[in-house]
């Protein structure tokens, strides 16, 4: 999340409210439904008949004071840190906290019997907290002298319907049929002017009446504890590319409940395109039920991977997975007698994360079973593909034939299974990230309509094993009953179980502690610093950082920087305006020399490109990338959290229904390990 400049407590604040929805999952059985008051029921002025309908982001807590207890108590409390990407856990932050430094020190406002009430808060955007308008519900008249005092009020005006004025403090405030706007910023274009205009009947469109809010908020099931809506601020640009997998939205309602021990949150949603692809059909979902019941994670789609496929091939803006598929040989023509791959494949998908929680291995055991109308023809095809893998492997990284990656098949019941062996090749290899290959062995069969692709032979093992009911089944475990019989329009249905993916995770973990090859690994996932990180924001180029002295190698040139259209992938950079790099450091004097030249004339690169040598012009000026736009990933980290979101969860289920071609309805349920649960 990028913030706003304003200070550490907006930025805290805006944490907080980013992960609203995660908060409203802290709320236990002992607030029911029945304690709710709801303005749509008990004749109250709604919060938005006062909300402008050009923000783009409105939250309502209905029973804030429960649900902030409920966080301090719970497990649920302690996941707010983390999705927030706060540190530590023993404090979290809380609603409470955030109200507090909203209304400054020495505010009078009673927080208590704020928090007694309704409170919402209406933004722009996650990222404009600070310009918030906060929302207030209170029961009398006096207790707006009560919690701003006459005396520390300022420019206070009042007609017969509407108060207003501004406190000692800069907070701005304006009072119509029991609800109270508060702000800090006031502008003629402020959200709290414009929530003023409404409240005095000036014009102006509101929340209440705008389409959008209406065909998404109207539809959530009735007397929710807190709900959120968020539209996007700006429409969707031409040419910007296919959204395959987890399309842009226009708008989302979300609405909170508790039921029984679990938490759900109900979610109304508008995609910026129409779906494509039907629902999910039953023995599709059948697929998914069958997997093992050690699948720590699965999921069942009705993604079309041909149409994906086709799309990234044929669309330049579609990035490396185009280039990746043509690079194997993949291709949207067809052959002569068999149909083409890509009409194949599709349209279900179902993944599977599998883990033998007995073994100290910690390679992932990912699984991608694609429905195939063609067994026979997408083996061939996929041996194809793996042919031409191998033979890219040999000539980019020449081993000696013994130890080359080999093709391998068995059976299993009946089910032939290819597989690659890779142990020997990743041992051998000149590249050191090659020896986290050492424990993969990429296998693929075909199993009654469906291919499987596997990181190991031994999943596909479990996975046949377990569609013959040798092994216990993923339907079997409680929590499936609710999801085990079809539903009309259902487009995704996923399913974790956190605990066992945790001990998963924690292995992994130890992996790392143990100086044992992993992609947990920090030093493949560090952010280019000195030099490499200068030249990527100056120009907009990765680097080799192990070339030869006085060289500069380009490994990726980004998408839109200077550099593109002039450097290519494999160049060579010997020099700058006919001064050549220093031996020692050349990633160094490049930049230097390029930051110079920049300020008088545009610089000459002198280029080495396959057996030419060429000198080419950087014709625009610097482009600076911030840091926000090329991140340092943490995965130890982000995978410590996982550990301990997975020990407050004992399982969760999400899925999807298609309402029309653009909207949808989904459900995502967590259901919480108990208090006294370590």
């Amino acid at each position: 999340m990028i913030l706003s400049q304003g200070s550490v407590g907006e930025a805290r604040t805006a944490r907080v409210f980013q992960v609203t929805i995660i908060t409203v999952a802290a709320v236990v059985a002992s607030v029911t439904f029945a304690q709710q008051d709801d303005p749509r029921s008990s004749g109250l002025t709604p919060f938005v008949r006062f909300v402008p309908a050009s923000a783009k982001l409105f939250v309502d807590f209905h029973r804030p004071a429960e649900v902030d207890s409920a966080l301090l108590q719970t497990h649920a409390g302690r996941l707010l840190p983390l999705a927030a990407g706060g540190e530590g856990s023993d404090q979290p932050p809380s609603l409470r906290a955030a109200v507090a430094r909203f209304l400054g020190r020495g505010s009078s406002v009673d927080i208590d019997e704020l928090l007694g009430s309704e409170v919402g808060v209406v933004a722009d955007s996650w990222s404009q907290l600070g310009g918030a308008v906060w929302l207030a519900r209170v029961r009398s008249g006096d207790v707006i002298d009560r919690w701003f005092p006459k005396d520390q009020r300022r420019g206070e005006g009042q007609t017969s319907v509407v108060r207003s004025f501004r406190t000692n403090d800069g907070l701005r405030v304006v009072v119509r049929d029991g609800i109270v706007a508060m702000a800090r910023r006031s502008g003629p274009r402020s959200l709290l002017s414009q929530t003023g205009r409404l409240m005095v009947g000036q014009g102006g469109d509101a929340l209440e009446q705008a389409q959008s809010y209406h065909d998404l908020a109207a539809y959530l099931p009735g007397r929710p504890l807190a709900t959120a809506y968020a539209a996007r601020r700006r429409p969707v640009e031409a040419g910007s590319g296919p959204r395959w997998l987890i399309p842009e939205l226009d708008g989302v309602a979300v609405g909170m409940y508790e039921h029984d021990g679990h938490i759900d949150f109900s979610i109304r949603g508008r995609r910026t395109v129409p779906r494509a692809g039907n629902a999910i059909t039953q023995p599709a979902y059948g697929r998914l039920l069958r997997l093992p019941r050690t699948t720590l994670f699965a999921s069942a789609t009705s993604v079309d991977v041909g149409r994906v496929f086709r799309e990234a091939i044929g669309n330049p803006s579609s990035g490396v997975l185009g280039r990746y598929l043509a690079l194997l040989g993949v291709s949207d023509e067809k052959a002569t007698s068999d149909p083409g791959f890509l009409d194949l494949l599709g349209p279900h998908v179902v993944t599977a994360w599998d883990q033998d929680l007995t073994a100290e291995d910690a390679t992932p055991q990912v699984a991608l079973m694609v429905e195939c109308q063609d067994s026979a023809a997408t083996m061939r095809e996929v041996r194809r593909i793996a042919d031409r893998m191998i033979e890219l492997l040999r000539v980019v990284d020449p081993v000696e034939p013994i130890d080359a990656p080999k093709i391998l098949q068995s059976a299993h019941l009946g089910t032939p299974i290819t597989y690659v062996s890779l142990k020997q090749y990743a041992e051998r290899s000149r590249f050191p990230i090659m020896r986290l290959l050492a424990n993969v062995e990429p296998a693929w069969a075909t199993r009654g309509g469906w291919f499987v692709l596997a990181l190991s032979r031994e999943h596909i093992v479990r996975i046949v094993d377990a569609h013959c009911g040798l092994i216990p089944r993923l339907a079997t475990v409680p929590e499936m009953q609710e999801l085990n019989f079809y539903r009309a329009n259902r487009k995704t249905v996923s399913v974790v179980q956190p605990g066992p993916a945790a001990a998963a995770l924690g292995s992994w973990l130890e992996a790392v502690e143990k100086d044992r090859p992993s992609l947990l690994d920090p030093t493949w996932w560090r952010t280019p610093s000195g030099a490499a990180r200068d030249l990527r924001r100056q120009i907009g180029v990765e680097i080799d950082p192990e070339l030869d002295p006085g060289v500069v190698g380009i490994i990726e040139v980004q998408h839109g920087a200077p550099a593109e259209g002039v450097l290519e992938p494999d160049d060579l950079i010997l020099g700058v305006n006919g001064v050549l790099l220093g031996l020692a450091s050349p990633a160094s004097d490049l930049s230097e020399m390029l930051a110079g030249a920049h300020d008088t004339h545009n610089p000459v690169l002198r280029v080495l490109r396959e057996d030419s040598m060429l000198d080419v012009m950087m014709t625009q000026r610097p482009l600076l990338l911030s840091d926000r736009q090329a991140p340092a990933m943490m995965p130890v980290e982000a995978v410590r959290e996982l550990v301990s979101l997975g020990r407050m969860l004992e399982f969760s289920s999400y899925e999807v229904h298609a309402t029309g071609q653009r909207d949808f309805s989904a459900r995502l349920v967590l259901r919480f390990t108990p208090l006294e649960s370590p």
